[in-house]
């Protein structure tokens, strides 16, 4: 069922101010930085996969070891530096929104 992208908008708008103003909760982060695992793990489960992740990680930080150290600073992560996060970087003034609407007969 189609809903309209203002709804869709108003939505996030909403889970990121909830967020901003405190709304996570320690579990929140554990289940995210358990994603971030699962989800390396699988990128490495393969040599495409693994020359993806140097390439990646060698245009991102200029370094392809920089990998190695990144997920012990994702599970550094604390719910404090989420909220302020949000807070910061979040913020409605900062927000840039883009609607993306089909062409007729797409």
């Amino acid at each position: 069922e189609a809903v309209e992208a203002a709804t869709v908008e108003r939505a996030a708008h909403d889970v990121v101010e909830k967020m901003g103003g405190g709304d996570v909760t320690d579990r929140d982060v554990a289940k995210a930085i358990n994603q971030i695992r699962a989800e390396t793990i699988r990128d490495l489960k393969d040599n495409a996969g693994r020359a993806e992740v140097i390439a990646s990680y060698e245009l991102m930080t200029g370094d392809w070891r920089s990998f190695f150290s990144m997920m012990e600073k994702i599970e550094a992560v604390t719910r404090d530096d989420v909220v302020r996060a949000c807070a910061r970087y979040f913020h409605p003034d900062r927000r840039t929104v883009a609607t993306l609407i089909p062409e007729s007969g797409s």
